[in-house]
């Protein structure tokens, strides 16, 4: 790790996790204050939440290791 290219896909997938978070927060807050939210509902909204954050960290990782996957194969060819 930590070429400018895996930088800038680790910053990437920390401001859309960021993002997620807060409009989490946002449709919590949201949802009490018009007291129209259960537990369950809370809890489906933190599930969909965690569930979209792990996708994004495995597919930029994903995304990072085949980065380092081709260099390795284009280091071994020269």
């Amino acid at each position: 790790m930590g070429s400018i290219n895996e930088n800038k896909a680790i910053a990437e997938i920390i401001k859309k996790n960021e993002k997620i978070i807060q409009d989490y927060a946002k449709e919590i807050q949201e949802g009490l204050r018009g007291k129209r939210m259960t537990i369950d509902d809370i809890e489906t909204i933190m599930l969909k939440t965690m569930e979209t954050i792990k996708h994004n960290v495995l597919a930029t990782t994903t995304e990072i290791i085949n980065e380092e996957t081709k260099k390795k194969r284009r280091s071994k060819i020269l």
